[in-house]
């Protein structure tokens, strides 16, 4: 049996994206333009978010291997909450992500989001906690079993971007550098806040990309 968690891929999955489907009393967000001139008109949010990083993962969040870490990548999200009515004006999200530290093959992120109603803060991102089973207990063998046991959260995310076009986060987590083993997410903006809404996992050591999809909210059936 195997239990998987992030302790080890950040030491040492691939989705395919669809336009993300809203009702017709819940309109879907609208992205702006260009990052980096939403960060220069927002410098004091960019500013209190920095702090908000370096203060909560200063310590862990080394930004090797660069001598000077990339500048966060700040989106602009426009939408209508489900409190909204329809004449109501849209109200606008911030979407910040700085970078954290880089191995091999794995990079990592945390982000940050600014709404009216929430404020500036730490986002933390939902995912299954998996027993995986392998034959003969052999983590190069086939899985014979992977099912949730229950759900925790994270905030620092491996090889993530965000896609505007999509309104989503990805994280492609490698287990190791061959990238046979992985696990991926998405991430839907809806409402505010961002929802898991699909999950896949290669628990198989064997040379090959191979991943079971273990949660699925964004396909259409």
């Amino acid at each position: 049996m195997r239990r998987m968690g992030l302790a080890a891929v950040l030491l040492a999955g691939t989705v395919s994206l669809a336009h993300p489907v809203f009702a017709e009393d819940e309109p879907g967000p609208e992205a702006s333009a260009d990052a980096a001139s939403e960060a220069a008109a927002q410098p004091d949010l960019l500013a209190r978010a920095r702090s908000l990083y370096e203060a909560s993962r200063g310590e862990e969040c080394n930004g090797l291997p660069f001598d000077e870490p990339p500048a966060p990548d700040v989106h602009t999200i426009e939408f209508r909450p489900g409190y909204a009515g329809e004449d109501d004006p849209l109200e606008q999200a911030t979407l910040i992500r700085f970078f954290c530290r880089a191995g091999a093959y794995n990079e990592i992120h945390v982000y940050y989001l600014s709404t009216q109603l929430d404020g500036l803060r730490e986002l933390s991102f939902a995912e299954p906690e998996l027993d995986i089973r392998h034959e003969d207990d052999d983590s190069e063998k086939p899985v014979e079993e992977m099912r949730i046991i229950g759900f925790t959260t994270r905030a620092l995310l491996v090889n993530s971007d965000y896609v505007a076009e999509d309104f989503t986060i990805t994280s492609d987590a490698k287990w190791r550098g061959l990238g046979d083993a992985s696990s991926t997410g998405l991430w839907l903006f809806r409402d505010g806040n961002f929802t898991l809404v699909r999950y896949e996992v290669d628990a198989t050591y064997d040379g090959e990309i191979n991943p079971q999809v273990v949660l699925d909210y964004f396909t259409a059936p």
